[in-house]
């Protein structure tokens, strides 16, 4: 299975992200906030960045990133291992497969099998 970490009060240690990515070995992927908590007059904007297949990037990525954001570590299960199979997907209509972008919408991390995707 995949591990998640959602990290809104502490930043993962390097030998945790070290740690996940060597039981999960498929890819990884990240989102975070890039503007202001939701203030009721306008929706944050949350980047994402997937494909992510070396754990020095993730290392990276993790120390230059502010929270709260979220990190994946992808074991196979079903689909292929390519980058677009990593996490997240924007939620959007056709989920879309790009590696990075941005949305006004939310992101969607699972651990596990989501069989009817194409009819959300």
């Amino acid at each position: 299975m995949c591990v998640i970490m959602a990290c809104e009060d502490a930043k993962p240690s390097e030998e945790m992200i070290r740690a996940a990515f060597l039981t999960n070995p498929d890819g990884g992927g990240a989102a975070w906030r890039e503007s202001p908590e939701l203030d009721g007059k306008k929706r944050p904007t949350v980047r994402w960045k997937k494909g992510i297949n070396d754990v020095e990037e993730m290392v990276k990525l993790s120390e230059t990133l502010r929270l709260p954001f979220v990190l994946h570590f992808r074991r196979q299960s079903v689909g292929p291992k390519t980058e677009e199979m990593c996490h997240p997907f924007p939620v959007a209509k056709g989920a879309p497969l790009d590696l990075e972008g941005a949305t006004h919408g939310q992101v969607l991390f699972h651990n596990g099998t989501w069989h009817s995707w194409e009819q959300a």
